[in-house]
C-alpha cells in the first residue's frame, strides 16, 4: 500500500511541475494581459498544491500557515487584477468615444447651448415668458432680460 502511495505522490509531483513549465510559458507568451494574469493565477494554484503535497508527505503541519496565505494571494491576486483591467477597459473606452466623437462635439455643443437657452426660457413664468421663448430662438442673451425676475 505504501508504494502505491509513493507511486501516487511521485505523479502528482510530475504533473504539478509540468503544469507550472505550461503557466511560465504562458506567462512568457501571452500575447495580452489578461493570459498573463491567467497563467500567474495557474502558477500560485500549482503552488498551493505544492505545498500542500509537501504537507501530506512530510506529516508535518509547518507549512500550514504558508499555505493559508498562498490561498489568499491566489484569491485577492486575480480580483486586483480584474479590478485594473476594467478600469483601464473602461479609460480606453472612454478615450476611443472621446476621439471619435470629437468633430461631433462642436455639432452637439451648438445643440447643447440651445438646449439650455429654451429651458431657460421654459423656466421663466409670467406674461412675458412667450416674449422670452422668442428671444431664445433667436439666440439672445436672456441673462439680462431674467435677472430681475430670479
Amino acid at each position: 500500500m505504501t508504494m502505491v502511495i509513493g507511486v501516487a505522490h511521485a505523479l502528482t509531483l510530475v504533473l504539478l511541475v509540468v503544469a507550472a513549465v505550461m503557466a511560465l510559458a504562458r506567462m512568457a507568451m501571452g500575447p495580452s494581459s489578461l493570459d498573463r494574469s491567467i497563467a500567474t493565477d495557474l502558477l500560485t494554484a500549482v503552488t498551493v498544491a505544492g505545498t500542500g503535497l509537501y504537507v501530506v508527505i512530510s506529516g508535518s503541519t509547518t507549512a500550514l500557515p504558508v499555505l493559508v496565505v498562498l490561498s489568499l494571494i491566489g484569491f485577492t491576486g486575480p480580483v486586483a487584477i480584474a479590478r485594473l483591467i476594467s478600469f483601464r477597459s473602461a479609460q480606453v473606452r472612454d478615450l476611443r468615444r472621446s476621439t471619435a466623437g470629437a468633430g461631433a462635439a462642436s455639432q452637439t455643443r451648438g445643440s447643447l447651448e440651445r438646449a439650455a437657452d429654451a429651458a431657460q426660457a421654459c423656466a421663466t413664468v409670467g406674461p412675458e415668458a412667450e416674449q422670452t421663448w422668442d428671444d431664445a430662438e433667436d439666440g439672445e442673451d436672456l441673462d439680462a432680460d431674467t435677472e430681475g425676475r430670479r
